[in-house]
């Protein structure tokens, strides 16, 4: 668990319930005392107030404890722990409190007569009072830990949603579209346009299929490829160029449909492209990587400043395929990105 500031740990609701406590504690024996004075009633109220604030803080650090095991045995740890802490502090706070205070103004050590009464106060009282701060340490952490996943279902919920609704749209839209391509065809006579038309028929049924295929073979992937690097060429001309070297025996392994597409995308998004100066993008297979290289010539302002999001969703989908991470690279000339083969 990583390491926390205290106000994750409810200091302000630690310090209201600590203020309760000091004079529920201290009324019923001021009651005792014919003539208080304020003296008497600040200092007892503080070391009571102190005790309590420490020992809340310390519980919420050990309710929160990833460190502890769970079930019944990491809940005596922790109630073990709380009890040593709470004893800890209430004979460091006696024995400072009594160097500064005399019993005559301290209030709570008139009755002392001798190491069992400070026993018996520090034993009863303060692990009376520890473990009602435990307890609602502990109600504390239940609500928050329920809350929380009331929201992380919600957010599910919302997501599932989106997706759905994002699936209803895709399967709105096939037919039409294809049924289009085919009569723009018909209408046709030019073969540039012909050829054109046929790969990015290639193109929508393959992200088409990418849905619910979520593995590809780097022989259907770089069929694809070739068919997106024809329609990206036509726009781009000798702005872009690409060379793409796999081995045969790699032919048979997956990647993450569509992932090739994705780096080549955002490389184009980020770079210049230039007759002058093109964008040259390699693809090649290196041991058991794929690697998508391209030189790094960055645009000089960019409206669509990276956010990283595409990287982050191909490696979020390796993590789900594979277990396996890509692998990132970059220097002043070329930015690099490996993606591991799947057998």
């Amino acid at each position: 668990m990583q390491e926390q500031s205290i106000k994750n740990y409810h200091l302000k609701t630690g310090c209201i319930i600590s203020v309760f406590i000091a004079l529920l504690a201290f009324i019923p024996r001021m009651a005792q005392d014919a003539s208080p004075t304020t003296a008497t009633f600040f200092v007892n109220v503080l070391l009571i107030f102190i005790f309590s604030v420490a020992c809340w803080l310390i519980n919420q650090r050990l309710v929160q404890s990833g460190r502890i095991p769970h079930g019944i045995t990491g809940q005596l740890i922790k109630i073990t722990l709380s009890f040593a802490a709470s004893l800890l502090l209430s004979f460091i706070l006696i024995f400072l409190f009594r160097k500064h205070v005399t019993t005559q103004t301290f209030f709570f050590f008139r009755e002392l007569k001798g190491k069992r009464a400070m026993l018996r106060m520090v034993l009863v009282r303060g692990t009376f009072v520890n473990a009602f701060l435990y307890f609602l340490s502990y109600v504390f952490f239940l609500s928050a830990k329920n809350q929380k996943s009331l929201l992380e279902n919600e957010i599910l919920k919302h997501e599932n949603l989106e997706a759905r609704l994002f699936i209803l749209k895709q399967q709105l839209s096939p037919h039409f579209l294809f049924n289009s391509l085919g009569i723009l065809n018909t209408l046709t006579a030019d073969e540039n346009v012909h050829r054109y038309i046929v790969q990015l028929s290639n193109i929508y049924r393959y992200l088409l299929n990418s849905n619910t295929n979520h593995l590809a073979t780097l022989t259907d992937e770089m069929a694809f490829i070739e068919s997106y690097l024809y329609i990206l060429k036509e726009r781009f001309e000798d702005a872009l160029q690409v060379n793409i070297t796999i081995a045969p025996n790699h032919l048979t392994k997956k990647i993450p449909s569509a992932s090739l597409q994705l780096l080549i995308e955002n490389a184009i998004k980020h770079n210049i492209l230039l007759a002058e100066e093109p964008l040259q993008i390699n693809i090649f297979t290196q041991d058991n990587f794929i690697v998508v290289s391209n030189n790094f010539n960055p645009k000089p302002y960019n409206s669509g400043s990276s956010t990283g999001i595409g990287l982050h969703n191909i490696n979020e989908r390796y993590k789900l395929l594979s277990q396996n991470s890509i692998s990132i690279q970059k220097n002043n000339s070329n930015f690099i990105v490996k993606l591991p083969l799947i057998a």
